[in-house]
């Protein structure tokens, strides 16, 4: 029995060392960025393994130019109603950044659909027009030559992250 005992006080042990790395980079979020991708990185490596806590990674990693982890983190926030929105932003500016302009353009373009989803929650009947009519247009833009995606992307991340507005 003795065992079970050791076991659970690494368990808690763990458990609160990672909530003491979240503490710290829910406190570093706002003022810095570097540091705060630090601690959330270390409440994962810690084992508190949360689509909020990657959300966070991916955001920052987006924030400091640094794709790769934006693509490795995001993935697990974005059916998430809370981050969703976010997190497919960030992937598609994660993949214009490494020059895959087709996947830049699927996620941005599935960030827009779900915003208008979104906004259309309380009427199921325009849900249901908005769904038909996004998929008719994404699967005309994903025949789309690779110079025409280019020139869309540039437009929806500035729709999306306000730019000109």
């Amino acid at each position: 029995m003795q065992g079970s005992g050791i076991f659970s006080r690494d368990a808690e042990s763990r458990r609160a060392q990672a909530m003491k790395f979240l503490a710290q980079a829910i406190g570093q979020t706002s003022s810095n960025a570097e540091a705060a991708l630090m601690s959330f990185s270390a409440v994962i490596n810690a084992g508190l393994d949360h689509p909020l806590v990657e959300f966070m990674v991916g955001a920052l990693s987006s924030e400091l130019d640094q794709p790769d982890g934006a693509l490795r983190y995001l993935p697990a926030a974005t059916k998430r109603v809370d981050v969703g929105l976010g997190a497919l932003v960030g992937l598609g500016l994660a993949y214009a950044k490494k020059g895959q302009t087709g996947d830049a353009f699927a996620q941005l373009f599935a960030a827009v659909k779900q915003f208008d989803l979104q906004l259309a929650k309380d009427q199921p009947e325009y849900q249901d027009r908005l769904a038909e009519a996004y998929e008719s247009l994404e699967e005309a833009q994903l025949r789309a030559p690779a110079e025409q995606l280019e020139a869309l992307v540039p437009s929806l991340t500035n729709f999306l992250t306000g730019v000109g507005w």
